[in-house]
């Protein structure tokens, strides 16, 4: 549990190190459910964080069956979200669809800006994939305003680059060129 907990805590800024921490536990069998489940989601979680696409979900779906049984919101959620991860690189759209909408039953619970703004802007990509773009854009704009209350500049300068491109695809030229100029000037400072 004190290596996972390390490499929770390393996630976000170092995703390599909480890969190599989770990789060495790897080797040693967990002694219970709750320790494999948490295992599963956090080596999920850093794959996605390195940019290792998985496309098989049977490490994902250990974390995603225990915690569906759980009261944890916040792990019910990552489960749900990294299962949407696996299903999107896998190119299994509908089944994303489906893990994205019952992450999003979970949005007020979870209280979360940052994990809400992601599933968003993963919800955005996928309508795009499917030319919805109405979603789309009505997606990135939640994760837009997500991140803006969790003070993400970065991720909230993508989604203007996001939402500009959405109303590209509509053939709204004049608001695409708005958000893109949006985005450049903001990518200045």
């Amino acid at each position: 549990n004190l290596t996972m907990d390390k490499a929770e805590s390393l996630m976000q800024e170092h995703p390599k190190d909480a890969l190599a921490l989770l990789d060495s536990l790897k080797k040693h069998p967990m002694a219970s459910k709750a320790e494999n489940a948490r295992l599963a989601l956090l080596y999920s979680m850093a794959l996605d964080k390195n940019y290792i696409d998985v496309t098989d979900d049977s490490l994902i779906c250990i974390a995603e069956n225990w915690y569906s049984k759980k009261t944890g919101t916040r792990e019910k959620f990552l489960s749900l979200y990294y299962k949407r991860v696996v299903n999107k690189n896998a190119k299994k759209y509908p089944e994303a669809i489906t893990a994205f909408s019952r992450a999003q039953k979970l949005e007020n619970e979870i209280g979360d800006s940052y994990l809400l703004g992601q599933l968003y802007n993963q919800m955005g990509y996928i309508y795009m994939k499917h030319y919805n773009h109405i979603k789309s854009l009505d997606a990135f704009s939640k994760a837009h305003y997500l991140y803006e209350i969790s003070r993400k500049e970065n991720h909230k300068n993508y989604m203007l680059m996001n939402i500009a491109g959405s109303y590209w695809n509509m053939g709204d030229y004049a608001n695409s060129e708005k958000y893109y100029r949006k985005a450049i000037k903001k990518k200045k400072k």
